[in-house]
């Protein structure tokens, strides 16, 4: 997902082309490492992963979006 510059990490364009995707589809706002969803007050920051890491498992990222913003995630 992210290529090395020197000692810095870069996301490629497909990566960037695919985080605006997803912040533009749900009305999210980001910033370089994340996508934040903004509900009741709150910020719930989501890593600009693809896949989200889990205590029972992984979720692909639009799925862990999709649930955040229903309400129905259960990892916090």
């Amino acid at each position: 997902m992210k290529e090395k510059i020197g000692e810095f990490q870069k996301y490629t364009l497909e990566d960037k082309v695919f985080f605006d995707s997803l912040a533009k589809k749900y009305n999210l706002d980001q910033d370089s490492e994340h996508l934040i969803i903004k509900k009741e007050g709150k910020e719930i920051m989501i890593p600009k992963w693809r896949v989200i890491p889990l205590e029972k498992g992984k979720a692909d990222i639009e799925e862990f979006i999709q649930k955040n913003l229903s309400g129905q995630n259960e990892e916090k």
